[in-house]
């Protein structure tokens, strides 16, 4: 997990608490009159807004929502970095091909990735010899193909 990952991560859980915050705020205060106003029989509001209360309400909408908005953006909108992609990746140096790291042979151009030092060999007749980069199977030098899996061998 990157670090672009659990900041968006943690920007969404703050702009969801920011949205209920706001969405759960009470914006009117209630309101107490002195005694003639009663008399008076005037129908007059138990509660009334509080527009400081509103603006505190808009408040937190609007940062939740900025903050939720742009936690996804972050989390989803944005791919993997390449080094996290191409971790598993090497490039063949022949023909310039993504393949796996753990590949001995390209399977483009059939490059063998195998130490030339182990290739060639001698037996104890004094024949030289290699072993073939897909199946390990032994082919004398001058050979161009394996008997035994059909690589062609490319030098």
């Amino acid at each position: 997990m990157s670090a672009k990952d659990i900041l968006g991560g943690l920007l969404v859980v703050i702009g969801m608490g920011l949205l209920y915050l706001g969405l759960s705020m009470d914006t009117s205060l209630e309101v107490s009159y002195p005694e003639i106003s009663t008399s008076l029989n005037i129908d007059l509001p138990e509660r009334v807004n509080n527009l400081g209360l509103m603006q505190e309400k808009q408040n937190y909408l609007m940062f939740g929502g900025i903050c939720f908005i742009l936690g996804l953006v972050l989390v989803y909108a944005f791919p993997n970095s390449k080094s996290e992609e191409n971790e598993g990746v090497k490039k063949c140096p022949k023909c310039a091909e993504n393949i796996k790291k753990e590949a001995e042979i390209c399977r483009y151009c059939s490059h063998s990735f195998v130490e030339k030092e182990n290739i060639n060999t001698k037996n104890e007749n004094n024949i030289d010899y290699r072993f073939c980069p897909a199946c390990k199977n032994p082919i004398l030098i001058n050979e161009k193909e394996c008997s035994d899996c059909g690589l062609i061998i490319i030098e």
